[in-house]
């Protein structure tokens, strides 16, 4: 069944064409204006052209029918192939050269992943490290200042004890005279 769009269309067989046995008249379209066939010649700019290029770019130019210009444009065709091979060839130079260099930057980008990675978990265990250090100093400083402040304790509790000894002893000495009357029992205990 024919739709509108193809009803112009000439329907062969795939494998007839697969095996080259028709021979498929192809018509060249126009880059411009799209569904337009090329059916002309311009020989002013040498290049074929639609009915639209010709109203639009080629006004007052010289024209004759495409089939014309077979012979000229077989030539011309066999330039561009020539030159088309020599491009395909430098476009496949430059590709392969762009594959090696994506390669190499994919590899740089993982050797630096990697670098990168070993260099943060180096600072993350010398920053555990460090860490580590850090608190084992407080404990060793908190535990110096405990005994300091013990000691502190130790020897205020000391001198308080010996402070209430001696008070004691002065209420006791006071006890038993005036500082005279006392320093004159010690002068004659002495003698």
């Amino acid at each position: 069944m024919k739709m509108k769009m193809s009803a112009k269309h000439q329907l062969i067989p795939l494998y007839d064409a697969l095996k080259g046995k028709v021979e498929v008249k192809r018509v060249p379209h126009c880059q411009k204006h799209v569904g337009m066939e090329i059916s002309t010649y311009c020989k002013t700019c040498n290049g074929a052209v639609c009915a639209l290029c010709i109203t639009e770019e080629h006004s007052g130019h010289t024209f004759c029918p495409l089939s014309q210009m077979t012979g000229p444009l077989q030539d011309q065709i066999a330039d561009y192939t020539v030159i088309m091979g020599k491009r395909e060839e430098e476009v496949k130079k430059a590709i392969t050269n762009l594959d090696g260099a994506i390669k190499k930057f994919a590899e740089y980008i993982s050797s630096a992943e990697k670098e990168i990675s070993t260099l943060f978990a180096s600072i993350h265990a010398a920053t555990d490290v460090r860490h580590a250090q850090v608190l084992q100093e407080m404990e060793d400083k908190e535990d110096q200042l405990r005994k300091i402040v013990i000691k502190e304790k130790e020897d205020a509790e000391s001198a308080k004890v010996e402070f209430r000894e001696f008070r004691n002893f002065t209420e006791g000495l006071l006890g038993q005279g005036t500082p005279l009357e006392i320093a004159g029992t010690h002068k004659m205990v002495g003698v």
